[in-house]
């Protein structure tokens, strides 16, 4: 089953309260302090129907999870609005994303708005 995790500072993520939303700024910020978020300028795939669909922008990043991981070596980590995204986490990119909601003082989420819970032995608690 397919699902997002949010990392927001909003009380649901997908609220419209400005003030609360993760300044882009804040988030590259963020990204030059960490050597394990990659850039990469261009991002592109090709769909199913032929096309070729292309994303370019700043405040994506691919995360390099540990090379012995057999699932996903990497994740794509999104900057919308004022949230970071990420599609279809497992528990060590889960990880990550609290590690990073933990120093943008934000927290994650569900996409229902439901928060997810910080794991005591997760490396973001300690």
């Amino acid at each position: 089953m397919a699902y997002d995790l949010f990392i927001t500072r909003q009380n649901k993520w997908f609220g419209d309260d400005e003030a609360k939303q993760i300044p882009i700024q804040e988030w590259l910020d963020y990204l030059f302090g960490d050597a394990t978020m990659r850039w990469v300028k261009l991002s592109q795939i090709k769909l199913p129907v032929g096309e070729t669909f292309k994303i370019e922008q700043e405040a994506i990043r691919i995360w390099q999870k540990d090379p012995g991981h057999k699932q996903c070596d990497f994740a794509w980590v999104i900057y919308h609005n004022g949230h970071i995204i990420v599609k279809n986490p497992d528990l060590q990119v889960i990880d990550k994303l609290q590690h990073i909601a933990f120093k943008l003082q934000a927290k994650v989420q569900y996409e229902n708005g439901n928060m997810f819970e910080l794991h005591t032995n997760s490396p973001a608690a300690r």
